[in-house]
This record gives C-alpha cells, sequence and structure tokens, in this order.
C-alpha cells in the first residue's frame, strides 16, 4: 500500500512487533507485508511477510498479533507496510472524505504480484481503482514499540530489542611466528536475538597499526587469514558489528605470535691444538638450527677470553655454516696462554642465543727417535747425493 500523505511508511528502524487490523466478516490467510521500493527502477522490492490465519472468531473487532522475536520483520525509515490475502480483502478500510476530495488516501495494488521470497521484487503495482480509501492497518515497531503512526511511545521497559553481541567468540589465539600464510586463525562472528535482522561486521582498528598488513579478514565469511610472516608479539584485532538499525557491538582478538629462537646443535665444545701451528686451520662447524623456516640466522664473535685477533668465525667454504677458524701466522704460546673461550652468539633478529667453544692449546714437544739400538741415545744419518 502507498499512499500520497504516506500513512502506510514507515518512519523509523527497528522491526515488526505486532500487526493491528480491524476484520470484518471474510476468513482466510493475511499476509502481513514490508515493501522497499527502489530509487533506481521504482520497482518494489518485499522485504518479509507474516502469515497470519484470520476465523470466525476474529470476525468484526480489531485483530492484534503479536509476531515471535524470530520472525519480525526488520524494516528502514521509508519501508512501506502492505497485504495479501487469499479471499477478498481481509482488512475493513474506510472511504476518506465520503470517497470524493484529495487523492493523497489513494493506494496501490497488484493482481499479479505474488513475490513470497524476501529479495523478490515487482513492477506491475498500479493504482487501486476505489479513490480516497484508508485501510485499517497497523505496524507496531520495536524497539521501544514504536508504531509507524506514533499511536504508541517509546517504552524504555521494553526488552525486545537486541543490539549484535560476539557471544562467545575467542578473545585470544596464540601461533609461531612460522605459520603459513593463508593460514585460518579465526572465525570472527556476530549474533543478534533479532533473527531476521541483518549484521555486518567490519575489521575496525589494529594495534599495533603497523602490523595490519599480516592480515586479511573475509566479511562475508568472517574469515581471519594470513598475508605475510607474522611478527612476533601481541597484536590486537577489533571488530564491529553493526546491525540494520546501525546499533553496534565490539570485539577485540588478541593474537600472540611466538618465535622459535636459533638452537646450537653442537656447543658447547672444546678442542685442544698444538702451539706450533702456523696455517689457517678449521677448528668447528657449527650446526645452529631455527624452526621458523623463514627466518634467517646470522652469528658472530661475542667476546674471546682473554682477548685474541687469532681465533675468528666465517662460513666453511661451499657451506651456509659458520665455522670456527685458527688464523695463518698466529702468536699462539703456551706458556703465555693455555686457554681461550669463545662467546658465540647467534640471531634471528627476534632472539639471541648464546653458547661457549673453548680452545686449549698444547706445547709443542720436540721430536725423537723411539726404536734405537739398546744404549744408543743418538745415531748419525749419513745423506748420499748423486
Amino acid at each position: 500500500m502507498f499512499s500520497g500523505d504516506k500513512d502506510y511508511e514507515i518512519k523509523c528502524c527497528g522491526f515488526v512487533s505486532a500487526w493491528d487490523f480491524f476484520v470484518g466478516v471474510n476468513t482466510g490467510t493475511l499476509y502481513a507485508q514490508v515493501w522497499r521500493r527502489s530509487v533506481a527502477t521504482g520497482n518494489w522490492q518485499l522485504v518479509n511477510q507474516n502469515a497470519i490465519t484470520i476465523t470466525i472468531t476474529d470476525q468484526n473487532k480489531v485483530k492484534t498479533v503479536p509476531i515471535d522475536p524470530s520472525q519480525r520483520i526488520p524494516v528502514l525509515p521509508g519501508d512501506y507496510i502492505g497485504f495479501k490475502s487469499t479471499a477478498a480483502t481481509l482488512p475493513m478500510y474506510h472511504r476518506t472524505n465520503m470517497g470524493i476530495g484529495s487523492s493523497s488516501e489513494d493506494v496501490i495494488y497488484s493482481d499479479t504480484a505474488y513475490p513470497t521470497s524476501p529479495g523478490s521484487t515487482d513492477s506491475s503495482f498500479v493504482a487501486y481503482p476505489v479513490k480516497s480509501i484508508e485501510f485499517n492497518f497497523l505496524a507496531s515497531l520495536s524497539p521501544g514499540i514504536y508504531s509507524y503512526k506514533k499511536r504508541k511511545k517509546f517504552n524504555p521497559s521494553d526488552t525486545s530489542w537486541n543490539t549484535p553481541t560476539f557471544g562467545t567468540f575467542p578473545g585470544c589465539g596464540s601461533v609461531t611466528d612460522d605459520t603459513t600464510v593463508g593460514t585460518l586463525l579465526a572465525t570472527i562472528s556476530a549474533t543478534d536475538q533479532d533473527a531476521l535482522d541483518t549484521l555486518s561486521i567490519q575489521w575496525t582498528g589494529t594495534t599495533p597499526a603497523a602490523n595490519a598488513g599480516v592480515f586479511n579478514y573475509n566479511n562475508n565469511t568472517g574469515a581471519l587469514t594470513t598475508t605475510n610472516q607474522l611478527p612476533t608479539g601481541t597484536t590486537q584485532l577489533t571488530f564491529t558489528a553493526t546491525d540494520n538499525c546501525g546499533n553496534t557491538a565490539t570485539h577485540t582478538y588478541s593474537l600472540t605470535v611466538t618465535n622459535f629462537p636459533p638452537v646450537f646443535e653442537n656447543l658447547p665444545d672444546t678442542t685442544s691444538i698444538s702451539e706450533d701451528i702456523d696455517v689457517e686451520t678449521q677448528l668447528k662447524v657449527l650446526t645452529v638450527t631455527d624452526a621458523s623456516l623463514a627466518d634467517t640466522v646470522t652469528c658472530s664473535i661475542n667476546n674471546i677470553n682473554p682477548a685474541s685477533t687469532d681465533l675468528y668465525l666465517r662460513y666453511a667454504p661451499g657451506t651456509a655454516d659458520y665455522a670456527i677458524y685458527l688464523r695463518a701466522g698466529n702468536s699462539l704460546d703456551y706458556d703465555t696462554q693455555r686457554e681461550y673461550v669463545l662467546t658465540i652468539d647467534c640471531t634471528d633478529t627476534k632472539d639471541t642465543v648464546q653458547e661457549t667453544f673453548t680452545v686449549y692449546i698444547l706445547r709443542n714437544k720436540s721430536s725423537t727417535i723411539t726404536n734405537l739400538p739398546a744404549g744408543q741415545s743418538h745415531c748419525t744419518l749419513h745423506l748420499f747425493v748423486s
């Protein structure tokens, strides 16, 4: 129904909590409906409808039909109420101004429109041939049981209206920094006790803001996924649910990302070398692992005690493994220093681990001959050159 004076227009956002209409002598099924007009096409779209059974006991009086919360139709300002019946017109009407005069009470109708699915459209509505007519048909809305004609006032004690809630939605999660790109971290969902309400959930904030780029939120499915390697620490993501009338609820999801630090697989360790070694010598190849596959581990000598430039760290030839080396032309001396302790640091830029490698210096021993004849302490070696 549509009239020039907008008697059947809904003036506020809410839900149809009850229908009121005067029943004459007809019985059958009345489909109380809400319609929305497309600005672009002028066609009418059925928002939804409630089926109401009219019996003999309802005749010749006002019938009030409370609507179960699960069946309450969500409405917006500018929507219109209407009806469809299986018999003759069920709600009673009266002729305004004795049926003559202004056309502001004229209504539109259709004999061919039979949409039953919410969202279906119709373009066959035309002016009703009976002029200056007004139907006794009323929709009461919640929240506040506020009628489209303001015949009832806002009732603060009415609790039939609801705002969105995130309910038992998890407030936190924990993963490791090697989480694969595209991993589903959580499904963000909200509910509303108004079963037919339309909820929109948006990702509205990230703390720290710099971490926002590693997440993706799908508004349609509610899937929160990763788009890059996750930064370690705690990131808080805020989501806002908005219902048909603009009521909102917010929820913060905290994600804690832990790092797998590097691990020394073969330190601490020791080795012993002679003081007379004078060439570059590999003393130890380090085996360092990191369970975070995307991490790059770098190692360095943090300290040598006592200080020395004779020991250093570099990549072992043909590998990506670090190795400890003795420098060529070194100054090792057993009588001066018999032990060096190297402190090795390895880091993945998030965590640094530390271990030690100890080098013991051995005294150089003079050569001896062990197979001389009995009673001899030396021998003469004769060389013949031809």
